[in-house]
């Protein structure tokens, strides 16, 4: 039987409930869930260091304890990174080429949010009709509604995010590291 992968790229800047709901939602779906952190966002948004994202990642799923053999932190953009210029982006093309090398033999799916699924978002990404004419994409539904930017403006305000929203473990990464003040 052939494995079916599903890549879910995001800023997690930080990451939070609803990116740990659409894991779930995939995982319904899929054999396996590659998490990956964008390294160079190809929209050009400013995001905290990519190592804290990373371990913030990291303890995001730890704290809601996903299946390790079936979720996956992949750091592939970090590796494209090293093979472009520093100024230029990874886009989606390039993880899901770089995806199906290392796994040839996989049905790869990349995964979107319904922002990113509206057809006038879709038609900015690189090379989406190719996208579309070799990898089947996974569109996850927004059943919890949380937005980083507002995670990082009520930080920002001294607000207390709610454990709801954003894992404690995150929180306690995001203080850490003073992120988002």
């Amino acid at each position: 039987m052939t494995e079916k992968i599903a890549v879910y790229g995001a800023a997690f800047n930080p990451p939070h409930a609803g990116h740990l709901d659409a894991i779930a939602q995939l995982l319904a779906q899929v054999d396996r869930v590659l998490v990956v952190p964008s390294y160079r966002h190809a929209f050009g948004k400013t995001m905290a260091p990519f190592a804290q994202r990373v371990a913030m990642v990291k303890a995001a799923l730890a704290s809601v304890s996903l299946p390790p053999t079936r979720v996956e932190v992949d750091l592939s953009e970090q590796r494209l990174a090293a093979a472009k210029a520093a100024e230029d982006p990874i886009y989606s093309w390039d993880l899901l080429q770089e995806t199906q090398q290392r796994h040839p033999d996989a049905r790869i799916c990349l995964a979107i949010g319904p922002d990113n699924a509206n057809p006038a978002q879709w038609q900015k990404f690189y090379r989406h009709e190719d996208i579309d004419a070799r990898w089947q994409t996974l569109v996850v539904e927004e059943r919890v509604n949380v937005r980083s930017s507002a995670v990082r403006d009520a930080i920002a305000a001294g607000a207390s995010v709610p454990v709801a929203l954003l894992p404690a473990e995150v929180a306690q990464l995001i203080d850490q590291f003073g992120l988002y003040r």
